[in-house]
């Protein structure tokens, strides 16, 4: 989940800062209802269901590793697998000039 941290300028007011702020954070669009599954859709699921239970999981808690900056994990890759391809879209929402690095870390 994204955190925002937002500075209040010299003599602005805070209720109307706060209120706008509130504004801004609410969904822009409403999320309609999935309509009902075909069921060509559910034997589909079914087979999918069927399948993945041949794989060994992780257990489901926590596994995520904390990292000192900001850090952009972009999955795993099998030598010898399928290549992938990745595309990172940056938004610069502030109004100051950002100074960007991205560096690939154990590519193999």
């Amino acid at each position: 989940r994204d955190v925002h941290f937002w500075k209040l300028s010299d003599g602005a007011d805070f209720d109307k800062e706060a209120r706008a702020a509130e504004m801004r954070s609410r969904p822009q669009w409403s999320v309609q209802a999935l309509p009902p599954r075909k069921p060509a859709e559910q034997a589909q699921e079914r087979a999918a269901c069927k399948y993945l239970q041949q794989f060994t999981w992780q257990p489901t808690h926590h596994i995520w590793e904390e990292f000192e900056a900001p850090f952009l994990d972009m999955g795993t890759l099998v030598v010898g697998g399928p290549s992938k391809r990745f595309r990172l879209s940056l938004t610069n929402r502030g109004l100051s000039l950002a100074n960007l690095h991205l560096e690939a870390m154990n590519c193999g």
